[in-house]
């Protein structure tokens, strides 16, 4: 079974980190549009987040399928390098991110005791007073709906589809197909939610 206790461990820790990270990334679309363009620079982040995750995936199938044409020994060499070559894309693509994308400086910052203190404490009072933040409710309802069915799906779409008998091969061009169809869907997204007044981004 190998070490899958450690395995499980890296996933949890990284799931976590990368959610933690998505919070200060997505902070940070106010800084590189203004108020009108918000959803057209969003939507168009998504859009080329999904092709460039589906280029990426698109090589590392073909290294998984074809392993001695790009030199490994074997489809579990390949594995092993499809995750270095993953940590490499980020890492790249993180780069412009850091060198050009400015953050407005904060003008009283805080230490991080107080900094903690205070979001608990602010968290603890909108619990408090959820029932008087009526639009805040129904958004923050809908959201966990929507996004646990959706991060549900993403997280387990293989497991279901191995449940369910689908040969590996049906499930790898399912994935591929779901990466290169987003693309055009979350400009469509923008588009769409221009035309009906949205101000959301899609995911």
């Amino acid at each position: 079974m190998g070490n899958w206790q450690i395995a499980v461990l890296f996933y949890v820790v990284g799931s976590i980190g990368f959610s933690g990270a998505n919070t200060f990334y997505d902070s940070l679309l106010p800084s590189v549009a203004s108020e009108k363009k918000v959803d057209f620079v969003s939507s168009l982040g998504f859009s080329l987040g999904y092709i460039g995750g589906g280029l990426l995936f698109l090589v590392n199938v073909l290294m998984f399928l074809f392993p001695e044409t790009f030199g490994f020994a074997d489809e579990a060499m390949a594995i092993k390098a499809s995750f270095i070559t993953v940590g490499i894309w980020w890492i790249v693509f993180s780069i412009p991110l850091m060198l050009f994308v400015k953050e407005d400086k904060c003008k009283n910052p805080l230490p991080l005791r107080k900094a903690i203190k205070k979001g608990l404490k602010e968290t603890t009072s909108t619990i408090a007073n959820i029932r008087q933040l009526r639009t805040l409710s129904i958004f923050l309802i809908a959201y966990w709906l929507y996004i646990d069915g959706v991060d549900t799906i993403i997280r387990m779409a293989v497991n279901y589809g191995t449940a369910l008998g689908f040969p590996s091969e049906s499930l790898i061009v399912a994935l591929l197909i779901t990466q290169f169809v987003a693309f055009p869907s979350a400009l469509a997204y923008s588009w769409f939610g221009k035309k009906i007044g949205l101000t959301s981004s899609p995911t």
